[in-house]
């Protein structure tokens, strides 16, 4: 008996200098947003970030039917680079080796910005399973 498994984002922005949060459709992103004039952005959007996740997961290792997210924090870095990636709470080593692999593969992003010129800035990822 074959499983099918879904992966959806979702993404929660949080506005820190505010202390509030506001839902956009897949992602937590954590930094002082007083340092920051653009926040870092998967080019395409969302629904791309969307895409290329769920079309670079591989699931069929593991046949179990698992439901839950995995928590991912990494660093998008000045040139858009994704480094330190690190799950924060995961579901199983499998899935949560395969979250990191993802994001290790994934293109640049365009980075957050402050007067102008690019910086570090970290972001949380909810990664819903199931």
């Amino acid at each position: 008996m074959k499983f099918i498994h879904t992966i959806l984002l979702s993404i929660t922005l949080t506005n820190i200098c505010f202390a509030q949060q506001q839902e956009i459709d897949s992602i937590i992103i954590n930094g002082d947003c007083a340092l920051s004039e653009e926040m870092p952005l998967f080019i395409g959007g969302n629904d791309s970030l969307k895409k290329f996740i769920s079309g670079n997961f591989n699931l069929s290792v593991d046949n179990r039917c698992w439901e839950g997210r995995i928590f991912l924090k990494f660093a998008v870095e000045k040139d858009g680079a994704l480094t330190n990636i690190k799950v924060i709470r995961g579901l199983s080593d499998y899935l949560d080796k395969e979250a990191i692999r993802v994001l290790s593969i994934m293109p640049k992003w365009k980075p957050a910005t402050r007067n102008g010129k690019p910086i570090k800035m970290f972001i949380n990822l909810p990664m819903k399973i199931g």
